[in-house]
Order: C-alpha cells, then sequence, then structure tokens
C-alpha cells in the first residue's frame, strides 16, 4: 500500500477471506496518492458479530488516529482535508442498520452492491478472479461517488456548523433522531444532485426538531426530548479535547471528536447546554465520551457538549 499520508482511507468491512491475494492485488491497483484502502477479512461461514465489530471498530479508530491526528502533551489537532469513507459486503438483511450503527458516526458508510457471499461457494479460480474484477469495479465507483459529495459536508460541516442539525451529539441529543439523520445522509452518494438532497434533509429535521428560544434572546436552539437545548458557540470556539495524563481516552473519543459523517470538523466546535428555563437541568451526574462520569460543578448554568458527546 502506498506509504504517502491518504486524503481518503476507504475501509472495507466485511470482506471475505477467500477473496485472497487477487483482492490485495486489485484494491492496490485503486490506491492512488490521495487514497488508501484497507479491509478486515470475515471467513465465509461466519456471520457478522459484536466481536468482529468491536476489533474491526478499534482497527478503524486506530488507524484514523494514527494517519488524521498530530498531538502533544497538551494538544489534539486533526488534519481536516481528509475522509473516511467505509464501504460494507452486504451478507444478512439488516447489515445496513448494523453498520451504521457502529461507524456511521464519524465515517460515511456505504453498500458495496454485489452479494459475494451468494456466489462463492465452488468457484473455479477463473470465476473468483472475474468477481473480483466487477467489485473492484463497483469499489471505485462508491469512492468517486464519495470524492464528489465531500464538498458539500465540508460546507456543512464549516460555514454552516453554527445552525447545521449533523454536528449534533448522538447520545446527549437522541440517539434515536441522530441515527435516522445519520441513514439519511448516506443516501446522498446516490444522488445527482448531492447538495440540493442534503439541504432537504436538513430542512426535514428541522420541521421535525423544531428549534425554539431559551427565554433569554430571540435567537432558537435545537432541543431534545428533556428540554436540553443546545446552542452552538459562534465565533466562541473553546470546546477543544484536550490530550493530558489525567484523563486518557480510547482513540474514538478523538475521531469522533474530529470527524462527522466521513469528513472533518473543528475540534474546538462545542454546544454550551442549558435548559429551556435558562438554567442547567437538576442533573448533576453526566455521561462523558466514553461513557466515563462527568459531575458538574455546583454553581454552572450551562455545560459544554462537544459533537462527540464529552461533557466538561
Amino acid at each position: 500500500m502506498s506509504a504517502i499520508s491518504p486524503q481518503i482511507l476507504v475501509y472495507i468491512i466485511g470482506t471475505p477471506q477467500e477473496l485472497g491475494s487477487n483482492f490485495t492485488k486489485a484494491m492496490s491497483k485503486l490506491e492512488m496518492e490521495k487514497r488508501k484502502i484497507l479491509w478486515e477479512a470475515l471467513p465465509i461461514n461466519t456471520h457478522y458479530s459484536d466481536g468482529y465489530f468491536v476489533s474491526t471498530y478499534k482497527h478503524l479508530s486506530d488507524h484514523i488516529f494514527s494517519n488524521f491526528h498530530s498531538h502533544n502533551n497538551k494538544t489534539n489537532t486533526v488534519n481536516n482535508t481528509k475522509s473516511v469513507l467505509t464501504l460494507f459486503f452486504k451478507k444478512q438483511p439488516d447489515n445496513h442498520l448494523i453498520v451504521s450503527k457502529h461507524f456511521g458516526v464519524e465515517t460515511f458508510v456505504a453498500p458495496i452492491d454485489f452479494n459475494i457471499y451468494e456466489l462463492l461457494g465452488d468457484l473455479t479460480p477463473n470465476k473468483l478472479r472475474q468477481h473480483i474484477k466487477t467489485i473492484a469495479k463497483k469499489i471505485k465507483k462508491r469512492i468517486q461517488q464519495f470524492e464528489k459529495i465531500i464538498y458539500h459536508l465540508q460546507v456543512e460541516l464549516s460555514s454552516k456548523a453554527n445552525s447545521t442539525p449533523l454536528l449534533l451529539p448522538f447520545h446527549h441529543f437522541g440517539e434515536v433522531k441522530m441515527e435516522k439523520l445519520s441513514k439519511r445522509i448516506q443516501t446522498i452518494i446516490d444522488s445527482d444532485n448531492p447538495n440540493v438532497v442534503l439541504n432537504s434533509i436538513t430542512k426535514d429535521f428541522v420541521r421535525e426538531n423544531p428549534r425554539k428560544t431559551d427565554g433569554t434572546d430571540r435567537k432558537k436552539y435545537f432541543q431534545n426530548s428533556s428540554g436540553l437545548m443546545f446552542k452552538p458557540p459562534g465565533k466562541h470556539l473553546h470546546g477543544f479535547l484536550h490530550i493530558d495524563s489525567k484523563q486518557k481516552h480510547p482513540h474514538k473519543c478523538y475521531t469522533r471528536a474530529s470527524l462527522r459523517f466521513g469528513v472533518a470538523f473543528k475540534l474546538n466546535f462545542h454546544f454550551d447546554c442549558i435548559d429551556r428555563r435558562g438554567t442547567i437541568l437538576t442533573k448533576q451526574n453526566w455521561s462523558s465520551c466514553h461513557d466515563q462520569e462527568f459531575l458538574l460543578p455546583q454553581g454552572r448554568k450551562h455545560i459544554n457538549i462537544a459533537p462527540n458527546n464529552h461533557v466538561r
């Protein structure tokens, strides 16, 4: 594989290990200066399992962290020119739902429209090579489709960061609503007009989750079902996720603090959260980015929540 740092990381999961070295060669041909392709093998007689996903997700998080991040003992930064696409082979009817749940927050998820598992059986070497060529073409098409929508997602997460719902934290805003949004975002890869579709998706989300005022000004903010209001930072970006010896995080905390739907956003983006009365909710114990507990200091009238659910 190329030794040059990629601008696009393509991660393929559920790859039948029976595809062998010919698949490796085919993927190497797709790699360019701006692409790097990795995959996780899955034996033909093995179903997707929690263990497989835990392992593959850790590998992906570790790889993103090592390739996308530069860090020292005080701060953490991300290369915002890089993006991540997760492709998967269909094996079970609910594969898309399962894969999205594990990879659909920080990466863009899309299926490979080719059910190789139905064809493996007693294949001759020649037929296997033919199928690999077909798969390689479909993967190349997916990569090219993703390359065309990256810009639209970058605009949404940068210049529209203070108004878009795409950066809301999954856990603290609401898993069901955010997973529904994630599922719709994934459809833009098949659209001839991705920007139009993206705008339609965000408008639909706002219509279904109307912004409300907090009573202190005329501005309106997203509010979850518990009454917690998510006020974007405007120009006051101070939600920087620090790396220090006192608070150790798994790599997924950093990847989810810098990537959403496969595209990078500003690490110091966060929400100042209050309740609809203008004060913090009575809740004192909060679950943070890797389920660690955060105790709200007495007297605080708001709480900072980053897109990766980091609380402080």
